[in-house]
This record gives structure tokens, sequence and C-alpha cells, in this order.
């Protein structure tokens, strides 16, 4: 009897195209914009902008088309992860062909926001093409020479490459946002016996990061500051930085660990007037997202005075994912602190 002979496992295996695996990946605001545009008469764009359109309303439509482009964008791209979309806006705008005033052009600018675990840039695209070629259907029986041009994502933010823009993209188009951490004094302290001791080949790059996160965020940045693995000399920094120099935050990278040096912890818990796990907690949640040795992490975090003291592993990724997580908090906790400190200075100025 005849068998059927089963494909060379070399076969089964060969895949020409696959699917990201994203499961691992971590949830997070996600927001892209995409804009375009299409050239027609300008005596059209006036039809269009008095709604004297043959069809009907011809950017209603385009924004419906938007949208529901927007929404089924893995339905359209193959590899591209369906996404339960938050929000959809379409924004138009109109301006003049500089090279010939009877042309104008309807732009058409699509911003699309989810809480995911990939981003929306092919949403947004998506969703711009499909309104101005909704514009293009309604617009064509009375204006067939029309023109789409310049289809191109302008920003996006969320995930590990956080804000991009564009080189064409004006970043003076959207309101600027005010900045987290505006008028926050930090600190930032290495704890580390090869970056204290200038190891050779041992460049520190957790320090500089943090220090360049929180400018970024709108932070005063005043000290940085390098100390060995002792607990003496660890608590001696961090009481002279938040008692004498009154900064909002210090947060320091290493020592966190299991190593028999690693003695940050232990040298917090001693001088913390107030200790918050909560931050300890959600930093090693967060990481185990990524991967279950962040459980392993002795992060701690607490208060001395009005100052907020937070410890982070050493690792440069460690201390990126737990800076993304603690963005969200950090600004508050501080916040927090400063009009705690206001009110006890008012009651005590009452007192007087």
């Amino acid at each position: 009897m005849e068998t059927t002979k089963p494909y060379p496992q070399s076969e089964v295996s060969k895949s020409n195209f696959s699917m990201i695996d994203v499961g691992e990946k971590k949830v997070t605001r996600r927001k892209c914009i995409a804009s375009g545009k299409i050239r027609m008469l300008t005596s059209t764009v006036q039809r269009i902008q008095d709604k004297k359109m043959p069809k009907g309303d011809v950017l209603a439509m385009g924004e419906m088309s938007g949208i529901m482009a927007a929404k089924n964008t893995s339905n359209l791209l193959p590899l591209c992860h369906p996404l339960m979309i938050d929000a959809v806006k379409i924004y138009w705008d109109f301006t003049l062909d500089p090279s010939d005033n009877n042309y104008s052009f309807v732009i058409a600018k699509s911003e699309v926001v989810c809480n995911a675990k990939t981003g929306v840039e092919m949403e947004a695209l998506s969703s711009v093409t499909s309104a101005l070629l909704s514009v293009y259907d309604l617009t064509k029986g009375i204006d067939p020479n029309l023109l789409l041009s310049e289809i191109y994502l302008n920003y996006k933010e969320g995930g590990k490459s956080g804000e991009w823009h564009h080189p064409h993209f004006k970043k003076g188009v959207e309101t600027p946002k005010k900045k987290s951490l505006e008028q926050v004094s930090a600190a930032v302290i290495t704890i580390s016996d090869r970056a204290y001791n200038k190891q050779k080949n041992y460049i520190d790059e957790s320090g500089p990061y943090i220090a360049d996160f929180l400018k970024t965020n709108g932070a005063n940045v005043k000290y940085t500051q390098l100390v060995p693995d002792e607990i003496n000399l660890i608590q001696n920094e961090i009481i002279k930085l938040s008692k004498e120099s009154n900064v909002d935050v210090i947060i320091t990278t290493g020592g966190t660990g299991l190593c028999p040096r690693d003695v940050t912890p232990e040298a917090l818990k001693e001088i913390l007037e107030k200790n918050i796990p909560g931050f300890g907690e959600y930093l090693r949640s967060e990481g185990a997202l990524k991967t279950q040795n962040a459980y392993l992490s002795r992060s701690v975090s607490g208060i001395i005075g009005k100052t907020l003291i937070i410890a982070l592993p050493g690792s440069l990724k460690a201390v990126r994912e737990g800076l993304d997580a603690m963005v969200k908090i950090l600004p508050h906790s501080i916040g927090s602190l400063k009009e705690d400190a206001i009110h006890k200075n008012h009651i005590k100025g009452n007192n007087l």
C-alpha cells in the first residue's frame, strides 16, 4: 500500500511572512498623526466648503471614511495587528496652490489613539488615505483633474521610541505639551564600585540616562554623583542632598541586586523617614512583563523631609523600563510632597 510522503521539515517550517510576536511587550498609550492632501480647482474647494456638492457633504463623508479605515486597517494589511482603537479624529485645512491660484489643496490630518502593545502608524496612514479617497470619489464628477500627494506619518508617540516627528512636519502645528516635571529639582546618584573607581572598560550609562530623562521631562538636574557601594557613603550623600541641597527628588541607580556588595536598600532603610513600598512593587510588576528576573530587584523608595528618594537597578535596560513606568506617577508624588511642605509652612506662619 502506497503511503503519502510527509513534507521535509525544512519545507514545513519555512515561511515568507510572519506577524511579529508582541505578546510580551508592554501596553502603552500610542498616538499617531498622518496627513495628506488633494489638489483641485479653487472653485471646487469653495463648493465643498459651502456644502454645495452634488453627492452631499464631502468632508463629513471623508471623516466617516477615515474613521472606518482606521478601525479596519488589520483587514486591509495582512501582517498588521488588530487593535482596539480608542479615538480617531479627522481634521481639515485648505490652502491655495502657490504655483497656481486657480488650484487649491484640501489637507486632511488623521489622529489615531490606542492603548496597545504596538503602534498605530498604519491605522493613521490608512485613515487619512481613506478620507482623501472619499473626497476624491465625491468630487471627481465635477473636477476630474484631481491629484493626491504627500501622504505621510507626521508624528508618533508611545513605546520604546517615545516621541518622533517627521522632518517635514512642523512641530508647532500641535499645542506644545507642558513637561511633566517642570519646576522640579533633581539629583542622580550612581552607586557602583566599578564606576567610582573608574574601572577599565566600564562606563556608567544609567546615571547619564536618568539625568537626560529628567531634563527631557522638564526637571532641573542640579547634581549628578558617583558613590561606591559603601553604606555610610551612600547615606551621607543622600542626607546631604535631601537636607542641605533641598532637591525634590533623588534617583539612585545600582546596588539593588543580590550580590554581596549590593547594599543600596540597606543604606536607605536606615535613613528614610517614610517608606513608599508602592514604587518598588510597581517597578517589579512592570518589569516582570518583560522578564521574571525583575522580581529579584530590591528597589526601594521613601521620603526624607520633602525629598523623594527612589532606588533603581543598575542595568540601563531596567532603568529605561523603570523610568517609563514611573513617569506617570512621579509628578503627582513630588507635587504632593511640595503641597504638604507649603501647608506646614502656612500653619507654622499662622502660629507665630
